[in-house]
């Protein structure tokens, strides 16, 4: 195995050592890509990717080793927690600074207790922030357990908060017909929801209450017995004085982003982006220069689902306008995201010229503290678009700018965080004639 350079990590998850792959491609040569079908994608912002060597749902023995792989699409912090089918958790990686694209890994050996685990990697750069999950089971050496599943309609664990008194509904199965019994444990004592009930093989069973009075952790307990075999699972929440009142949206916006930076050609695909951090029906509108249309209405999307809708953009060009409503039985909020719609060249006679203070050369390496000239001449008269396109945003520069040919025209920036590839593009347009430049360069700190 071909290793970064730096130091190795000790993590507090089955005694396992966390280390980064030098590169993409001598990861491939020497093992083949991890993240198979198996592989539980995030498919957010931070594009999360999260495996065992037996995939997501992998059933392991007692004592069998495994291999966590795990990477993010884009530079940021990441978090691992392992939740044990007893309701504890730990915490195998935090506040690790992931490079983008890197696969990281965790070897180890499985342990008791036995029954099903949850690992959650969670990212966060900058503001942006995205999450995975991903389960395994481990089983002892006489029969496999029963397998049970269970839930609030807000998670377990950290992301599952409610204030005092706030309704909570849970939901349960189990894989086959089995007795179970289902307690939940409050800082005052174990009440039973469910006791010796023959509970149907794939049934979805729901249980309705309030978070009552008491502010502290809850702890659902479910057993399943069948003959001489049993499951387990447990499922955690916390009761709040008061829940802060955060965004209900999480994200919403186009492949481009919205603004200045999100323009697109007639013809160009596009994709609409809609996350909600809580389960809630959505309104979607999109209005043009000559008119509006409704593309979502009234649709029901649940908490952390990724809604997708692609279509083409065509005439007329123009200011396109989003309007995104979202509303739960006791809010509403509304968001909007704007994008353009230009017109597209017929060729790309336009020539452009493209340089920065250290040539004209992909690769060029800048700091973080450092200031970076861009120059760049048109072969003719044209109205140019400049933005530099960085890890986790893009920044405009010139937009519907006029250029008189040949004259050069210059540009200096400080450089500034994060670090990464950052790729100045340009576009030229000049009637049904038009021109593209690209130039990559690298940010160190």
């Amino acid at each position: 195995m071909v290793t970064c350079p730096g130091r190795i990590l000790r993590l507090a998850f089955f005694s396992a050592v966390l280390w980064t792959v030098g590169a993409v491609g001598s990861f491939a040569q020497d093992t083949g890509n991890p993240f198979g079908s198996g592989t539980a994608e995030s498919n957010g912002p931070l594009q999360l990717s999260l495996t065992t060597n037996k995939g997501c749902g992998g059933v392991f023995k007692d004592g069998e080793p495994i291999t966590i792989w795990f990477r993010a699409g884009k530079s940021a912090t990441l978090t691992m927690t392992n939740t044990k089918p007893d309701g504890q958790s730990t915490m195998p990686v935090n506040g690790l600074p992931a490079n983008a694209g890197w696969p990281y890994r965790i070897d180890s050996t499985v342990g008791q207790p036995l029954g099903t685990r949850t690992l959650r990697l969670s990212a966060r750069a900058g503001d942006v922030t995205d999450f995975v999950e991903c389960s395994f089971t481990v089983i002892g050496d006489g029969p496999p357990p029963i397998v049970a599943h269970l839930g609030t309609d807000r998670g377990c664990g950290e992301s599952a908060v409610y204030q005092r008194g706030e309704p909570v509904t849970v939901t349960w199965s189990v894989e086959e017909n089995a007795t179970v019994r289902l307690v939940l444990e409050r800082p005052d004592g174990e009440v039973v929801l469910r006791d010796n009930f023959a509970a149907q093989a794939n049934q979805l069973y729901t249980e309705t209450g309030n978070a009552g009075s008491l502010v502290g952790g809850r702890t659902l307990r479910l057993t399943a017995t069948a003959g001489d075999r049993s499951g387990f699972t447990a499922c955690g929440f916390q009761v709040v004085e008061t829940v802060p009142q955060t965004s209900l949206i999480a994200r919403f916006e186009t492949d481009k982003g919205c603004g200045s930076g999100a323009v697109f050609q007639d013809g160009d695909p596009i994709s609409f982006f809609i996350r909600l951090n809580e389960t809630a029906r959505v309104t979607l509108t999109s209005t043009r220069p000559n008119g509006s249309s409704v593309l979502l209405d009234n649709e029901l999307v649940y908490a952390n689902d990724l809604v997708r809708l692609d279509r083409l953009v065509g005439q007329p060009l123009g200011t396109r306008t989003l309007t995104l409503i979202v509303y739960t039985s006791t809010r509403t909020e509304t968001q909007q995201c704007t994008y353009e719609v230009i017109s597209k060249p017929i060729d790309n006679s336009i020539q452009i010229a493209l340089s920065t203070n250290r040539g004209a050369g992909n690769g060029a390496v800048f700091k973080t503290n450092e200031s970076i000239q861009i120059n760049f001449t048109l072969s003719t008269y044209a109205f140019v678009r400049v933005r530099i396109v960085g890890p986790f945003s893009t920044q405009q520069l010139l937009n519907n700018y006029e250029v008189d040919g040949n004259p050069p025209v210059h540009l200096t920036l400080g450089v500034g965080q994060p670090a990464g590839t950052r790729t100045i593009v340009i576009d030229a347009l000049s009637g049904e004639h038009g021109g593209h430049a690209e130039l990559s360069f690298n940010v160190e700190n």
